[in-house]
């Protein structure tokens, strides 16, 4: 059981309304502090996540673990660097972390949005820390991963077009989507990258896995960024049965559904970026 929880957002799309020193991209990276463990989860899209982190006094070389949500270019993207200060950090991620991946948009553009050939080097590299996990599992007694999670909701999707080949042929279903669950003595505190998977389909994976034990606290990116009206409504209808008492939506869950989870629950809905601090 984990007495002590604090979250720290690296980097983020929205940058630091009280501390312009803080730099924001398209991305994220969040730095865990569990008692005494610190995880660093994902690294955004470039190294910014890095300055931000000595910036904020953050001592990076401390990470016992550098877990990846996913494959994707904004989540990946300082890996290089992240090791040459945790060069001893066990590694974590799904299998297809590595695939080719596309994403299609309405115009016609296809954009590359795989891990890039600098961070995949770095993994060939620390090939013998990496441990890949395809199902749910525990890392610690009091932490772990949830990935391969099943997508029942009729509501939700990955939240765009994505495919692993360059036309559009064959869909990328991102089915190395995972997300970090923390056993603390207020609840589970669920961690996300982009929960592509659906907040709905992990959270009540969550809850089979670890059944009569309350959600305390979902942070991270929800990728509700596209969503439809339906989606939306379902999302905070069944956020509100569960009654987590704090979210933290950032990154990929977008602006007009972060207003709108916290209209709807504005005394538990915090939307967080670069910077901002979470303690549970």
């Amino acid at each position: 059981m984990i007495n002590n929880f604090k979250a720290t957002i690296l980097v983020d799309n929205k940058p630091n309304p009280d501390n312009s020193s803080l730099l924001s991209e398209h991305g994220l990276s969040i730095w865990i502090e569990v008692d005494s463990t610190c995880i660093l989860f994902d690294t955004g899209q470039s190294h910014k996540c890095i300055e931000n982190a000595l910036t904020l006094g953050i001592d990076l070389s401390r990470a016992e673990y550098l877990i990846l949500s996913h494959g994707h270019y904004d989540h990946t993207g300082a890996l290089d660097a992240a090791l040459q200060y945790a060069p001893q950090a066990k590694i974590y991620c799904h299998p297809d972390c590595t695939i080719t991946r596309y994403s299609h948009y309405a115009d016609g553009t296809v954009k590359n949005i795989a891990i890039r050939e600098h961070a995949q080097h770095t993994l060939n590299e620390h090939a013998q820390q990496i441990t890949y996990i395809k199902s749910f599992n525990y890392i610690t007694d009091s932490f772990g991963i949830i990935t391969s999670i099943p997508r029942n909701t009729s509501f939700e999707n990955t939240g765009g077009i994505f495919s692993i080949d360059l036309k559009g042929d064959i869909t990328d279903t991102i089915p190395d989507d995972l997300s970090l669950f923390f056993l603390t003595s207020r609840g589970i505190v669920l961690v996300c990258g982009c929960c592509h998977s659906g907040i709905i389909n992990t959270m009540y994976s969550l809850q089979q896995n670890i059944p009569d034990t309350p959600i305390a606290s979902i942070i991270g990116g929800l990728h509700l960024v596209n969503a439809s009206k339906v989606r939306l409504s379902e999302t905070i209808s069944r956020l509100e049965k569960v009654k987590v008492p704090f979210i933290y939506p950032c990154h990929c869950t977008g602006d007009i559904a972060a207003s709108a989870l916290h209209d709807a629950h504005p005394e538990r809905v915090v939307p967080v970026y670069t910077g901002y601090s979470i303690t549970v």
